[in-house]
């Protein structure tokens, strides 16, 4: 969820928040403006013109305009489908695609809502789904909002109630009241990533959900929904009427769209002050269009493996220059015996195996996989550097050498500078003033599809991350290293960090491990109550009461939790 607490309710009373739920009463509910306070309820960052963390993906011009003519084809004919399934594998780039058709139907005013899942950006739980469809409804037209309002006053608590609740009360009955016009195209609800939300349960019930009441009611709204084509979602979308599925792994032009990427890419290379000394006296294409027809071929309508391609010729750590960081990606690749995903776990192992250290690499790479996790919120802002130095510390690194390892997988995510040297002379307030200034600028995966490759054990071999390993081993880590510290000079350096996020992280981990020495070793220590208390505040009298509560189960047993 998009917030940083209370404090955003500034401009709303009675408005109090308890974990994940918000409190809202009646008298909040009468005399505020709901939208204002539904905003900071709601995922923003998951509407499609949101200021998102990670980078905005949208098609080139003049790529992939076949396949977007062909589903705004659909949405525009009157008696056109309720339901279009946009499906593809694994960078086949749904969400450019995605991201084109909201901006085109904000424009012509029929977007009625959109929601843009992503485990890479955090946006995974389906509890914010409809809300946040129901803020985008209310802005798109006044009668919809007046109805979605009166919802509102009327129970406040609408925004804790049952998704199934929020989509009657919120989208449907609101639609209902709007009415259907003949001759008017209705609006168009899109969902792009559907298969990143947390949990293949989750996402049929979405799927049902939507799916049972259009078969029983006409409503002014069409549901595009965007995602890879799992087995589970095929299974709904059996059952389903009016529908249309446009498979992109179809899409003939595709090759067409990535040749104009590389062209445009290329040139901006070849023309940009970092390399246009090197091209400048040269007198041959570059690349050749022998080696661009490769390219093409090797992309198989992947555009993930097209700007992984660009990011390995463009950064440093493949080769002293783009051409020779070309030539080795072509040698090393071959069309002739390959699948989609053969050719892209190929260039992610080239881009690993060309870490000086790759063993250390992976061990970093995992610790860091093994804390990004669909039922953990804030995925996209975790990595700051203040979190990298934590990290290199728990994994026994020198100084610096968590970047140093991480250079060469810049094709693959943003690495940010280190701040050794930055925060070198500076007292304690001078250090968090420019941990505050950095926190926008953290490590970040590019696409799932490589967190996917890190997790097959069969398609990345020996760089593949044994998840259950990786979390053991940096949680005996953590404590290990607790024990030697001086707690009252470290333990106020690392609090925030370590408690509010490492700490939290590590303790959900070690629970769903079933390794019931790990769970022992997290809450026999006092130095776990003391970091607690330094990061969020609990009084002293409630520690041991709430430790008290921690109960030790036998392997493979749920571990139970204090709320």
């Amino acid at each position: 969820m998009a917030n940083d607490g209370v404090h955003f309710f500034k401009d709303a009373r009675n408005v109090h928040i308890e974990g994940s739920i918000f409190n809202i009463s009646s008298n909040a509910g009468a005399g505020a403006d709901f939208l204002t306070i539904l905003y900071q309820v709601i995922t923003q960052d998951a509407l499609h013109n949101a200021s998102r963390k990670e980078s905005v993906v949208r098609c080139l011009p003049g790529t992939r305009t076949r396949i977007i003519e062909k589903v705004e084809q659909s949405l525009n004919e009157l008696e056109g489908p309720q339901f279009l399934w946009l499906r593809g594998p694994a960078g086949f780039g749904k969400t450019a695609i995605a991201q084109s058709i909201c901006e085109q139907l904000l424009k012509d005013g029929r977007l009625g809502g959109d929601f843009f899942f992503s485990l890479v950006g955090g946006r995974t739980d389906h509890r914010h789904l409809f809300l946040t469809i129901a803020y985008r409804l209310a802005k798109s037209n006044p009668t919809l909002k007046a109805a979605i309002e009166s919802v509102a006053r009327r129970d406040p608590e609408i925004v804790n109630a049952s998704l199934e609740d929020q989509f009657r009360r919120l989208i449907v009955d609101p639609l209902n009241s709007l009415g259907v016009n003949d001759g008017i195209l209705p609006l168009v609800i899109v969902i792009d990533g559907l298969d990143e939300c947390d949990g293949e349960s989750n996402q049929t019930k979405i799927l049902h959900l939507i799916s049972s009441t259009l078969k029983s009611e006409t409503l002014p709204i069409r549901f595009l929904i965007v995602s890879r084509p799992e087995p589970w979602i095929a299974h709904v979308f059996e059952s389903t009427d009016s529908l249309t599925i446009i498979p992109l792994e179809e899409d003939d032009a595709a090759d067409e769209g990535i040749r104009l990427f590389y062209n445009t890419e290329f040139a901006k290379l070849r023309t940009g002050p970092k390399y246009r000394h090197l091209f400048s006296g040269m007198r041959e294409q570059w690349p050749s269009e022998a080696e661009l027809d490769e390219l093409v071929k090797l992309a198989a309508g992947q555009f993930i493996f097209a700007t992984t391609v660009i990011r390995c010729a463009t950064e440093s750590g493949l080769g002293s220059s783009p051409m020779e960081r070309l030539t080795e990606l072509l040698t090393t690749h071959s069309t002739s015996e390959s699948t989609h995903f053969d050719l892209l776990d190929s260039l992610y192992k080239l881009i690993l195996s060309k870490s000086d250290d790759w063993k250390s690499t992976v061990e970093i790479l995992g610790a860091m996989e093994g804390l990004v996790d669909r039922r953990v919120s804030h995925v996209d802002s975790i990595f700051t550097p203040e979190y990298l130095d934590i990290l290199e510390v728990l994994l026994g690194l020198a100084e610096g050498s968590i970047y140093t390892n991480l250079y060469n997988v810049h094709s693959v995510a943003f690495v940010p500078e280190s701040l050794a040297t930055a925060r070198m002379g500076l007292d304690t307030d001078g250090y968090k003033a420019l941990l505050d200034q950095n926190q926008h600028k953290a490590f970040k995966f590019h696409h799932k599809s490589f967190i996917d490759f890190l997790r097959a054990k069969n398609r990345s071999g020996i760089y593949f991350v044994d998840e259950p390993i990786s979390n053991q081993l940096l949680v005996r880590l953590f404590f290990t290293f607790t024990q030697k510290q001086p707690l009252d000079t470290w333990i106020h350096s690392v609090t925030w960090i370590v408690s509010q996020h490492l700490f939290w992280r590590l303790l959900y981990r070690t629970g769903q491990m079933g390794n019931r020495e790990l769970v022992k070793m997290c809450f026999s220590r006092l130095r776990i109550v003391i970091f607690i208390k330094e990061g969020v505040g609990w009084c002293s009298t409630t520690l041991p009461a709430l430790a008290s509560k921690w109960t030790f189960q036998p392997k493979y047993e749920e571990v139970s939790y204090p709320h």
